[in-house]
């Protein structure tokens, strides 16, 4: 009788050893590919397009080719990390090498290499922009994070798309560029999205953040770029899209 049940047992264990080996053939052969995006023309984008008035300028955006993979004041990276998100994180569409630019004429006020994950630093100033939100011109401190290199030292007069650094798809944390947009130019070292024990640059004390303003609310996609919003970004949701576009006949470089 033990060995009629022993025989059952076994036989039903092959049975389902063998149920289960099929089963995870099937799958196996029909899981879906990763979605790799697919780059639309800009062309296709529902972006406003723009015209600064007399004597402004418009910021576009630093990098062409670009995918938002973090927004402005992310409630889901504000849970998983801790701290708002006092700007947007950028890397290149096809998560490699990208050149960081100039979003306009600006003058360096500071860089810093930190050896951590914050990279290169550069700290840039820019008068006269045009905010399209607020219909504004303005000066702006823009501050940038995660450069795998730098092209700019503190005095260099900057021309629109003038190289500033590079992002390295490769690197631990190069891989993307955080930029943020500060409306107190008084102040343009003080950040409270840095730790004062992350950079001899930049001070957290007594910043506060509530002049920095969203960059989608501010920059827009110029000659010859294309910026989209990742579509698997964690941190990302609609209000995140590019917003607006200009001519600026300057064509990107290669």
């Amino acid at each position: 009788m033990r060995k009629k049940v022993l025989s059952i047992l076994i036989v039903l264990l092959i049975i389902i050893a063998a149920s289960l080996a099929v089963l995870f053939f099937f799958c196996e052969q029909h899981l879906p590919e990763p979605q790799i995006p697919v780059l639309p023309e800009q062309d296709t984008q529902d972006l406003q397009w723009i015209e600064p008035p007399a004597g402004a300028q418009i910021l576009i955006f630093p990098i062409n080719d670009g995918l938002i993979i973090a927004g402005y004041h992310n409630t889901t990276y504000f849970e998983k990390m801790g701290y708002p998100h006092y700007g947007i994180d950028l890397m290149a569409f096809d998560g490699g090498y990208a050149k960081i630019v100039s979003s306009g004429t600006g003058i360096v006020l500071g860089t810093e290499f930190c050896d951590n994950s914050l990279g290169y630093i550069a700290v840039i100033q820019y008068d006269d922009v045009f905010v399209p939100h607020t219909r504004e011109v303005i000066s702006l401190t823009a501050r940038y994070y995660h450069m795998a290199s730098l092209e700019v030292s503190e005095g260099d007069v900057l021309s629109l798309r003038q190289p500033i650094g590079s992002i390295d798809g490769s690197h631990e944390h190069y891989h993307h560029i955080h930029i943020e947009l500060d409306a107190n130019i008084e102040f343009p070292f003080h950040t409270p999205q840095v730790a004062e024990s992350s950079s001899s640059l930049l001070y957290r004390h007594p910043a506060t953040g509530e002049n920095i303003i969203d960059p989608v609310l501010v920059l827009a996609a110029g000659d010859g770029q294309s910026i989209f919003v990742h579509p698997n970004a964690l941190y990302c949701t609609e209000k995140d899209e590019p917003r607006f576009r200009i001519r600026n006949n300057i064509e990107p470089e290669d």
